[in-house]
C-alpha cells in the first residue's frame, strides 16, 4: 500500500497537468470543432506549456540553468539517437512521411516548447519526488514508461521510451535540467527534419553516436 501511494503522490503532478491539457483540448473541440482545433490547440497547448515552465523554474531556485558542463557532447547525442532510429523507422517500415507538417508552429511546438515542457514535467518535476521514495533504478524505469505511453502511437511511444530512458538516467546522474532538454530539442527537430533513408545518414549517426558518448564518457571521468 506504501508502494502505490508514494507512486500516486510522486505521479500528482503529471496526472493534473494531463488532465487540464486534455480538458482544454475538448473545449476547443466543442467550441471551434476539430480542423480548427489543431491549429488553436496548438498555440493555446504552447502557451499553457509556457506558463507552467515559468512555474517550475520560480516554484524552486535550485534549479541547475547556469550553464556549468558541456553541453555539446549531449547536443550529438540527441541528433545521433533520432537520426539512428529514424533510419531504422524509414527503412525497414512504409510510412509515409512525404504529408508530415513542417510549419513553424508545429516546430516551435514539438521542437523547442514541447521539449522544454516535458523535461521540466518528467525529469526535473517527476524524477525528484520519486527519488524520495524509490532508487535511480525504478525511477529511470517508471518515468520512462509513463512518459512513453503518453505518447500517441506505437512508434513514438518507442522512441519516447528510448529518449525517456536516456534522459532520466542522465539527469540522474548531473543533476542539469538543460542537458535532457538539449537531447530532446535535437533528437525531436532532427525526427521533425528528416524524410528519407540514406546509408551514409545511417552511418554519420552511428558514428556521431559513437563519439557523443566517448566525449560524454571522458567528461565524467
Amino acid at each position: 500500500m506504501n508502494f502505490f501511494r508514494s507512486l500516486l503522490k510522486s505521479s500528482r503532478e503529471i496526472i493534473i497537468v494531463t488532465l487540464l491539457q486534455y480538458v482544454i483540448l475538448i473545449l476547443l473541440v466543442l467550441l471551434f470543432g476539430k480542423n480548427k482545433t489543431i491549429f488553436l490547440g496548438t498555440i493555446i497547448l504552447n502557451i499553457f506549456e509556457i506558463i507552467y515552465i515559468i512555474y517550475a523554474i520560480k516554484r524552486n531556485k535550485r534549479i541547475n540553468l547556469t550553464g556549468n558542463n558541456n553541453y555539446f557532447p549531449y547536443l550529438m547525442l540527441g541528433i545521433a539517437i533520432a537520426t539512428i532510429f529514424n533510419s531504422i523507422i524509414l527503412k525497414y517500415t512504409n510510412i509515409d512521411v512525404t504529408t508530415r507538417s513542417t510549419s513553424i508552429v508545429v516546430i516551435i511546438s514539438s521542437c523547442i516548447i514541447g521539449p522544454i515542457f516535458e523535461e521540466f514535467l518528467f525529469r526535473y518535476s517527476f524524477i525528484n519526488k520519486l527519488n524520495k521514495f524509490f532508487n535511480n533504478t525504478f525511477c529511470i524505469i517508471i518515468s520512462s514508461t509513463l512518459f512513453a505511453i503518453l505518447h500517441n502511437n506505437l512508434l513514438m511511444i518507442i522512441f519516447a521510451f528510448i529518449i525517456g530512458i536516456t534522459n532520466a538516467y542522465i539527469y540522474i546522474r548531473k543533476r542539469d535540467i538543460i542537458i535532457p532538454i538539449i537531447i530532446h530539442i535535437s533528437s525531436n527537430l532532427i525526427g521533425e527534419l528528416f524524410f528519407s533513408y540514406n546509408n551514409i545518414i545511417f552511418l554519420l549517426g552511428i558514428l556521431i553516436l559513437i563519439i557523443s558518448l566517448i566525449l560524454i564518457r571522458k567528461e565524467s571521468i
